[in-house]
């Protein structure tokens, strides 16, 4: 699904590339080639760095465009798992440890 994802926006730079694909409020929004570009360094980043498609991958950012880039360059490698910024320490050590 990731992939048809990344069609899809690799479809709207060959229209688009200027046009925003990512508005959050009171953040920058994001190009589709802006968008484009940050899902491909995040997976060559994480593919060089040894990350394989059976891997999971916390990613712990307050929502927003940012994020949301993040978590789709992360999940065109592994699987992702978006944490809440708020928990609690406590909270974090709980899904270190499954």
């Amino acid at each position: 699904m990731v992939l048809e994802l990344r069609s899809l926006i690799a479809a709207g730079v060959q229209h688009n590339p200027d046009k925003d694909a990512l508005l959050a409020c009171g953040r920058k929004s994001a190009t589709y080639k802006d968008l484009l570009h940050q899902i491909d360094k995040t997976a060559c980043w994480l593919t060089l760095s040894g990350v394989k498609r059976a891997d999971r991958v916390v990613v712990v950012m307050p929502n927003g465009a940012e994020m949301a880039s993040l978590f789709l360059g992360v999940s065109s490698v592994s699987a992702c798992a978006p944490l809440n910024p708020a928990y609690k320490a406590s909270e974090f050590e709980f899904f270190c440890r499954t």
